[in-house]
């Protein structure tokens, strides 16, 4: 496969229990296998593949994580994430069929992680035949004749901290083929949620106090800058009812972020650039005036001893030692990038200006 018309989306959906996030991701992810085959004469693809954390991580675990180990709750979703972002790079080097499925493994690293061998297992083999029934529904995948082919990998959970979708964000951000957008249902209605908990099937259902806590919790989009710029929020209240045109336009949003991302990493990537050559000027710059400042120093307290010649051996050897310490000292002053001594001469910014700074220093002493 050629690998510059392959682009990865990244498409969070995010909200409360209840709130209608799953009911849209399925029909969301049906539209664009159904429109499939119209894709092909424009010679641009979207495949999309869903990723719901609730079937992939087993309720009985989630529980056991949640009731016994905090940090493992959060550890079991790191690496659902890793998975994730691993399979974006899969999707990236390799052609999609079932076939090709067996390397996929291979792009999992697990070492660095810190989670229980049972639940990794657990979770790493629900990933990976979420994904084979997908791949499966699709069949062989024909992409040959295609100028530009986006694999959409829609990530259902409830992602009620903007540090969880900060994880993908930064992953997407570090991938050039890749985009992040985030899409979120808030409501403000606690009752809907908690009626619309009532109606899932028994093993579905949750506790109350579980919703009322993430509701009470909740971290909603554009609180900050960067997820300002790549995601949406849409209000829900009631029962949402989903429409082609939803979709159709969902998709058109998905593609122009794509190229917004695409700029935007361009950019970070310049700023990252501008901020290593600022730094390496600004040492050079401080390890320019250390120097200049030393060998002032050297002359000025060159000149104090040539001045000291009617001096005897023993006052001129005191006299000697005195203003080497005083040397040092205001060296190693000048040497602290946060000190006054520093920044007053890095305003004076001028050399004979920071002379006679460094001449009253060293005759009064610091």
């Amino acid at each position: 496969m050629n690998n510059s018309k392959v682009k990865i989306i990244y498409l969070l959906v995010s909200g409360c229990p209840g709130v209608g996030k799953s009911t849209f991701c399925k029909k969301l992810d049906q539209f664009i296998t159904d429109n499939f085959d119209a894709q092909l004469n424009n010679k641009t693809s979207i495949i999309s593949l869903l990723i719901a954390y609730d079937e992939i991580v087993d309720k009985q675990i989630e529980y056991e994580l949640i009731n016994q180990n905090e940090s493992e709750w959060k550890s079991s979703r790191i690496f659902l994430q890793s998975l994730v972002i691993n399979l974006g790079k899969f999707l990236y080097q390799n052609h999609l069929n079932s076939s090709s499925l067996s390397k996929l493994s291979n792009y999992f690293d697990n070492s660095s992680l810190n989670i229980q061998e049972n639940i990794r297992v657990s979770i790493q083999k629900n990933f990976i035949n979420s994904l084979e029934n997908q791949i499966k529904k699709l069949g062989l995948l024909n992409l040959k004749n295609q100028n530009e082919i986006y694999f959409t990998i829609i990530l259902d959970d409830i992602f009620y901290y903007e540090s969880m979708r900060h994880l993908y964000f930064k992953s997407a951000l570090s991938q050039e083929f890749s985009s992040f957008f985030s899409l979120c249902f808030k409501t403000s209605n606690l009752e809907f949620l908690l009626e619309r908990n009532q109606t899932r099937e028994p093993n579905a259902k949750l506790e109350n106090t579980i919703i009322q806590n993430i509701f009470s919790k909740f971290e909603y989009p554009n609180r900050i800058d960067w997820e300002s710029k790549f995601s949406k929020v849409d209000l829900v209240d009631e029962n949402i009812e989903f429409f082609g045109l939803h979709f159709e336009n969902l998709i058109k949003i998905l593609l122009e972020n794509h190229h917004n991302f695409s700029e935007f990493r361009c950019e970070k990537v310049l700023e990252e650039k501008n901020k290593e050559l600022n730094l390496i000027n600004g040492q050079k710059s401080c390890q320019n005036l250390i120097h200049e400042c030393d060998l002032i120093l050297r002359r000025l307290v060159k000149t104090k001893l040539s001045e000291a010649y009617y001096y005897d051996k023993k006052e001129l050897k005191n006299m000697a030692e005195n203003i080497h310490k005083n040397k040092s000292k205001i060296l190693e002053r000048i040497k602290d990038l946060k000190s006054e001594l520093y920044l007053k001469l890095v305003n004076l910014n001028d050399m004979y200006l920071i002379e006679i700074e460094l001449g009253e220093l060293l005759k009064n002493g610091i």
